[in-house]
Parts: structure tokens; C-alpha cells; sequence
């Protein structure tokens, strides 16, 4: 990491809860902290989309609430790492070491751990195969979606019935990938459907936005939103 890259990490993180001109502190474009290293750093609420942290040391790092949307892991050191409620949105955790990090209630859709060390963390180890298993049996699109199915009818909850053509948005969405029983509408691949909802003999084929879909504990997935686009 070059001197002034290193410079500007301590500063954002000496600036991290000042204010000014009544605004908070809280957003920086494209900054590339490659191979920095910090023990501890707050780094809490912060909006760091798309920032760069390949081959950086930064255990028991606290980004709880931070906004991290494409944010580049790669080969990071974060033992210990808070991300608690963090928008991890596509990001890359691509052979980074997660030993003992927290994930819980973070919003991790996109988001890619291959070859991560997921040891100990608040994200079982399970989940990320359940996402890997999900999207290899639901591929993108190349509109940026995927298709999935669910039951034409709710199963547990209230009696919405799903129409071809219309889009449905649930009022709130859990991201909280550890249970399955939490706001969203459901969905999952044809073959998930089949296996556990053998009985239903018509189901509604969808389309859904990356972004606005997390995976279950079950291997399903819980959606913001999603169009239907015909009854199988």
C-alpha cells in the first residue's frame, strides 16, 4: 500500500464521527487501502462502496453498519471482523481469512467467499453452500436476474394468490441469513420446489433482481420483490 493510502485509512479513521457543516463524515469514493495494516480500526457506518481492502491486516476490524457494496476483500486478514448489519452486497471475500467474524444480520446477497476461511464465524459455513448451491442452480441473467419458483398460493401466511404479470414487493425483508422464518416472499430453484412442495402441482415461475434476494438457512431464498411470469 502506497504511504498516501495508508495516510488517508488513518485519517478516515481519525475523521470517523466528527461532523461537519452539521453532516456526518461518512463517505468515500473508490478509496484503495491495499495491503494496509490496523489492529482494531472503527470503521463503523462509514459508506465505502466499492472500496478496495485486497491483502489488508485488519483484525477485530469494526464495520457494523458500514455500507460496503462491491468492497474488494480479496486476501484479507480480518480476524475478528464485526460486519454486523453491513451492506456486503457483491462483495469479495475471495480467499480472505474470516476467522471469528460476525455476520449476523448482514446483507450479503452477490456476495462471494470462495476459498474463504469461514472458521468460527457467525456465518455458518453451511449458509455459503446453500448461496453457492442456489445460484449454480439459478444462474444470472443477463438482465442482471434470476428466474425461481414458488408456490402459486401463500402456504402460511395470509392467502395472496400470484398472477402472471404483476410484480409483488414485500413490506419488509430480513436479511438475517442464520434463520428462516422472517419477513420477505419466499421463493427457491425448481428443484428445491419439487422436492419440498411435491404436492403443489402448479407453481409460480418469477423473476427476481440481484439485490433484492437473500438466502435462508433452508436453501431457499427471501425476496424485496419479484415478478411473476407464468404458472407452471
Amino acid at each position: 500500500m502506497t504511504k498516501m493510502g495508508m495516510d488517508r485509512l488513518e485519517e478516515l479513521v481519525k475523521r470517523h464521527g466528527k461532523w461537519e457543516c452539521g453532516v456526518r463524515v461518512n463517505h468515500y469514493r473508490l478509496p484503495d487501502f491495499t495491503d494496509a495494516r490496523m489492529i482494531n480500526p472503527d470503521l463503523s457506518h462509514l459508506g465505502l462502496d466499492s472500496a478496495i481492502f485486497k491483502e489488508t491486516y485488519m483484525a477485530y476490524a469494526n464495520f457494523q453498519s458500514a455500507f460496503l457494496q462491491r468492497a474488494d476483500f480479496t486476501n484479507a486478514s480480518l480476524v475478528g471482523a464485526n460486519f454486523a448489519k453491513a451492506d456486503l452486497t457483491q462483495a469479495n471475500f475471495t480467499g480472505a481469512n474470516l476467522f471469528g467474524a460476525v455476520f449476523r444480520n448482514a446483507r450479503l446477497d452477490g456476495a462471494l467467499f470462495d476459498g474463504a476461511g469461514l472458521s468460527h464465524t457467525c456465518m455458518d459455513e453451511k449458509i455459503h453452500e446453500l448461496h453457492r448451491n442456489f445460484c449454480k442452480e439459478c444462474p444470472p441473467n443477463k438482465h442482471g436476474g434470476r428466474i425461481v419458483y414458488r408456490t402459486e398460493c401463500s402456504m402460511h401466511i395470509g392467502s395472496n394468490e400470484y398472477r402472471p404479470g404483476k410484480t409483488y414487493v414485500a413490506p419488509n425483508l430480513s436479511f438475517d441469513v442464520a434463520t428462516d422464518c422472517n419477513p420477505g416472499i419466499y421463493a427457491a430453484s425448481l428443484g428445491w420446489m419439487r422436492h419440498n412442495y411435491w404436492e403443489c402441482s402448479r407453481l409460480a415461475k418469477c423473476y427476481v433482481r440481484d439485490g433484492d434476494w437473500i438466502i435462508t438457512a433452508k436453501g431457499a431464498i427471501r425476496c424485496k420483490r419479484l415478478r411473476v411470469l407464468e404458472i407452471v
